[in-house]
């Protein structure tokens, strides 16, 4: 968070990531995926929250997957397994899921 200290969306950006952490806080990263965010998106669901402010949060989850694929390296100079890559694809199918349930 440091390192994005600039953002106006800063505040958000940690409000969300609190949120989201009683569901995924604990796992390692390779572990967050769509099932493992199911249940942040179904609580957030019943709270009666948009699927826009849902996406948001899963956002910052994506934005996180995406600085770990490209710019995160391991004790070898290498980045992430491919793992990280397919579960921050997989995140960004259940978002644009998330989107299309709450249109219709």
């Amino acid at each position: 968070m440091e390192e994005h200290q600039h953002k106006r969306s800063i505040g958000d950006d940690a409000l969300h990531l609190r949120q989201l952490d009683p569901f995924i806080g604990s796992l390692p990263l390779a572990s967050v995926h769509a099932g493992t965010l199911r249940p942040f998106i179904d609580a957030r669901r019943r709270q009666g929250r948009k699927a826009k402010t849902i996406n948001l949060a899963l956002g910052i989850v994506r934005h996180i997957h995406n600085l770990a694929a490209s710019e995160w390296l391991d004790e070898h100079n290498l980045p992430p397994t491919v793992v990280t890559a397919v579960h921050f694809v997989v995140t960004a199918q259940l978002s644009s899921r998330v989107t299309s349930e709450a249109d219709s």
